[in-house]
């Protein structure tokens, strides 16, 4: 696939995206209160967000990759508000493999292709520190809620709510 770039249209004549995903600085003058300096252009080095997608800086502004190629590559007739990755990967920022979606689309993708599991419950749920077994100790427990949640790794708010019922209601 041939690599096109765009301005990214917040930032004209300073950042580029590319359609193959890369973000690149241009050549530019930089003027400040105490002189002016050339700063070469370069390819920027994204970083991954704790949730995977890759994400890039530009004057202080936090800015996900796949969102900047989808705004200057994809059209967006319908005011989508959601990007999606069609082949599930969250790194790979062609636009070829991007669409615009609804969060209820975006959401039955991620369903359909396992991406995401629907009610996973418990110590299944990749987010989960505790075990069933520490949940029936904790709701044994007469200790208080900050004891609990220092010894359990967990906010004490979570020990309540297992307490009461709220989390972990299938046991």
């Amino acid at each position: 696939m041939e690599e096109f770039w765009k301005d990214i249209n917040e930032h004209k004549g300073v950042y580029q995206i590319s359609n193959l995903g890369k973000v690149r600085s241009l050549d530019r003058m930089v003027f400040n209160q105490y002189n002016s300096f050339f700063k070469k252009g370069k390819i920027l080095s994204p970083y991954k967000t704790g949730r995977g997608y890759l994400s890039v800086e530009l004057f202080n502004k936090q800015y996900k990759v796949h969102r900047l190629v989808a705004g200057e590559f994809i059209p967006n007739p319908n005011n989508n508000p959601e990007v999606n990755h069609i082949n599930g990967i969250k790194t790979d920022n062609v636009s070829s493999n991007l669409e615009w979606v609804t969060s209820k689309e975006n959401t039955q993708h991620a369903l359909k292709n396992g991406l995401r599991f629907n009610n996973v419950k418990g110590e299944d749920s990749h987010l989960s520190k505790l075990t069933e077994k520490d949940i029936l100790k904790i709701r044994n427990e007469s200790m208080s809620n900050t004891h609990l949640s220092k010894i359990y790794g967990v906010h004490p708010q979570t020990i309540l709510r297992i307490k009461n019922r709220k989390t972990w209601k299938h046991i």
